[in-house]
């Protein structure tokens, strides 16, 4: 049964929430995770996410512009434009999950907590980002996503994630 059946999220409610809780202004300092090198992933965020808003990214614009797979971009990420950027992706999958394909799996599978000792350290840095007001919508986020899309999203760790922003909430 499904942990959450008595609570009911809208994707407008949420959408708000996202809107209250992630500032546009100010924006990351560094982008990429690491050093750029031209002509790969990290690159192509520094590029991309240069002069762009979290709130100012459309679905084509990822899909038609971004030079790499649109997917992968948060991973590629510094922990400042990870936690920065994470609400595009959010939004992209509450107004958008019929056709945001695997770029809104990426909005879920992001949230999920490694089981991989080596990735613990950069994952606990990108997840100590989120001040409290965000870890809130990111739980009701997960939340919605069990409610509506459950059976897309087991394979993804879904209940892991929900365990994890529901401790650390």
């Amino acid at each position: 049964m499904n942990r959450h059946m008595g609570t009911k999220y809208s994707a407008e409610a949420l959408l708000l929430e996202l809107d209250r809780a992630f500032p546009v202004e100010p924006k990351p300092a560094t982008l990429a995770g690491r050093q750029s090198c031209g002509g790969d992933e990290y690159g192509y965020v520094e590029e991309f996410f240069h002069d762009l808003a979290w709130n100012e990214i459309t679905l084509e614009d990822l899909r038609d512009r971004y030079p790499g797979p649109p997917d992968a971009c948060l991973y590629f990420m510094s922990a400042s434009a990870f936690c920065y950027f994470l609400p595009t992706y959010l939004m992209f999958f509450l107004r958008h999950w019929d056709e945001a394909d695997s770029i809104a799996d990426t909005a879920v599978y992001a949230l999920v907590p490694t089981s991989d000792e080596r990735l613990r350290d950069w994952q606990a840095a990108r997840f100590g980002q989120f001040d409290s007001a965000q870890r809130k919508v990111i739980l009701n986020f997960l939340k919605f996503a069990e409610l509506n899309y459950k059976d897309d999203y087991t394979f993804f760790g879904l209940a892991e994630a929900l365990d994890y922003w529901e401790s650390n909430a």
